[in-house]
């Protein structure tokens, strides 16, 4: 079964309850698929709860993958060593380098 979410925001403390039960309401053999195009930030509360649900799932025989996230979701995942989370990028992605 594949189930999409889209929440939007930014996914902080204050949001975490909210997060935390619309994904435990996920069945563990499912294909999550979080829409993160509207998500403006994303705490590492947040990417706590994401980490154990990917965990869940993945024992479950499911799976999840972030698909859209904006540039500084993607990087803040990047630093938390978190991003094998997001959808790989088939074009290469945007150019987030910065000129030396």
């Amino acid at each position: 079964m594949i189930a999409t979410l889209s929440p939007s925001g930014d996914l902080d403390e204050l949001v975490l309850d909210a997060l935390q039960a619309d994904l435990d309401a996920i069945a563990d053999d499912s294909q999550l698929e979080l829409d993160f195009a509207a998500v403006t930030f994303c705490g590492s509360a947040c990417i706590r709860v994401l980490i154990e649900t990917a965990n869940r799932l993945r024992a479950g025989g499911g799976s999840l993958i972030i698909r859209n996230p904006q540039t500084i979701v993607r990087r803040a995942f990047a630093v938390g060593a978190v991003d094998f989370l997001l959808e790989p990028e088939l074009d290469g992605g945007d150019d987030d380098s910065t000129p030396s």
